[in-house]
C-alpha cells in the first residue's frame, strides 16, 4: 500500500472514530515517512512526528535540519540533480552578468574620476593665474586699511571732584 492509500485509510478512520484527531507522519533514521493516527491535535512538528503532509513526493523523508520534506527516491534524484545543475547554470550566468556590469561601472567611474582630476588641475591653473594678476594690486595697498581713531580731549567745563 502506498503513502496516499495509507493516508486516505487513516483519514477515513478519523472520520469514523472521534478518538483520533489528526494524521501525523513519523520520519526518522529508521522510517522515512509513515502516517499514524494522533489522539491529540498537534500544531507544531516535534521529532519524530511531522504534522504537515508531504505533497508531490514519491518517497518523502523529512529533513530535520531544513524542516521540510525532501524526495528520497533514487529515481527522482536524477531529476533533482538536473534541476540543481540548471539552477547552478543560471547562477553562473547571473554572476557573469554582474561581473560585466561591475567592469562597466568601474570603467565609467575611472573615466569620471579622470575628468574630475582634469577639472581640478584646470581650476588650480586658473587660481594661480588669478593670484598672479591680483598680487601686484595687493602689493601696492596696505593689508589692513587705516581706520581713523577718535581722539579724546579733556573737556574744560567738567569738574574733577575738587572744591570750587
Amino acid at each position: 500500500m502506498d503513502l496516499e492509500q495509507k493516508t486516505a485509510e487513516l483519514q477515513k478512520e478519523i472520520t469514523e472514530n472521534s478518538m483520533w484527531k489528526q494524521i501525523g507522519y513519523i520520519s526518522n533514521s529508521d522510517t522515512d515517512c509513515e502516517p499514524i493516527l494522533l489522539a491529540e491535535k498537534h500544531e507544531i512538528t516535534t521529532y519524530p512526528i511531522v504534522v504537515e503532509a508531504p505533497t508531490g513526493l514519491k518517497s518523502p523523508k523529512y529533513d530535520w535540519t531544513a524542516h521540510s520534506w525532501i524526495e528520497n527516491d533514487p529515481n527522482s534524484q536524477g531529476k533533482q540533480l538536473a534541476d540543481l545543475k540548471e539552477q547552478l547554470d543560471t547562477a553562473k550566468q547571473t554572476i557573469t552578468t554582474i561581473q560585466e556590469q561591475q567592469t562597466t561601472v568601474s570603467k565609467e567611474t575611472n573615466g569620471a574620476l579622470d575628468k574630475i582630476q582634469e577639472a581640478q588641475e584646470k581650476q588650480a591653473e586658473a587660481t594661480a593665474q588669478l593670484l598672479q594678476m591680483v598680487a601686484p594690486i595687493l602689493a601696492g595697498k596696505p593689508s589692513v586699511p587705516n581706520v581713523p581713531t577718535p581722539q579724546t580731549t579733556p573737556d574744560n567745563n567738567t569738574t574733577t571732584g575738587g572744591a570750587q
